[in-house]
């Protein structure tokens, strides 16, 4: 029996320095209360009678993903919602395991079992499992065992899909339905196409160097806003966030980050 360790991530931190900082998000709020109430009024202070103030406003306009070939932009407005979505969402296709694509291909044996047909070695001859679809974690046995007992009857269905949700989808040009009696024609070919209207999300296949924030050896997401104007990118100034752990994003994992020639920075006041 080997031992094993089980590790689980906490949401509670055990610091108190948060708490005890009590911050806010909009501190001037607070001024502006002490100003409306009078609190700034004392018995040996004057008010002013004028004052002059200075507001630079920088609105993000981009939110940028991390790319090992080429980074990837998306559009950012007050209207578009809260950063954190953006930042933290990946294509699902990034999310989708061998054993999830296995049972996908698995319902559509279900659903044509249940009109009466088995056209289980056929769907396995033409669209066949990718070998590296068998290899699991060497430490996971039982994970091994598991997926070659799924692929005994799986196929993979990313091909069939795609072909199926095409514009010019015409059931006659697969070949696994021309073994299919003329009588029980038209409810297998319902059955595929019910199927892959459901199973759609298993049709992407994530490309290599896919956009993706997450850094999984630090378990932490790396990003940076655009502020300024996306149509001059050498004008545009750059906040790189490169170790945020996730949930609400405040300041403080924000820092400027690395600009190219000529870019503009927010001085640190």
């Amino acid at each position: 029996m080997r031992p094993s360790i089980r590790i689980e991530a906490s949401t509670v931190d055990p610091e108190l320095t948060e708490g005890l900082a009590a911050r806010v998000a909009d501190p001037l709020w607070y001024l502006a209360r002490q100003w409306q109430v009078g609190e700034f009024k004392g018995e040996d202070a004057a008010s002013p009678v004028a004052v002059d103030v200075a507001i630079d406003i920088y609105p993000i306009t981009q939110v940028r993903r991390d790319n090992a070939k080429e980074p990837s932009t998306t559009a950012f407005t007050p209207g578009t919602g809260p950063i954190e979505p953006m930042v933290e969402a990946e294509p699902a296709a990034l999310c989708l395991t061998p054993w999830d694509h296995m049972q996908a291909s698995l319902r559509l044996l279900q659903r044509l079992a249940a009109i009466g047909l088995d056209l289980t070695e056929n769907l396995k001859k033409e669209y066949e499992l990718p070998p590296g679809w068998l290899r699991s974690d060497a430490d996971d046995r039982l994970g091994q065992i598991r997926l070659r007992l799924l692929a005994r009857r799986a196929f993979d269905p990313r091909e069939l899909l795609a072909h199926v949700l095409d514009e010019d989808y015409d059931p006659g040009k697969l070949p696994f339905l021309r073994a299919v009696p003329r009588g029980k024609r038209a409810d297998s070919e319902a059955a595929v196409w019910n199927w892959a209207r459901t199973e759609a999300v298993f049709a992407a296949t994530a490309p290599d160097g896919a956009p993706t924030t997450w850094r999984s050896r630090r378990q932490e997401y790396v990003f940076a806003l655009g502020i300024g104007s996306s149509e001059e990118p050498e004008a545009q100034i750059v906040l790189a966030a490169p170790e945020h752990t996730g949930g609400r994003l405040d300041w403080e994992p924000v820092r400027p980050g690395p600009t190219a020639k000529g870019n503009r920075r927010i001085q640190n006041r």
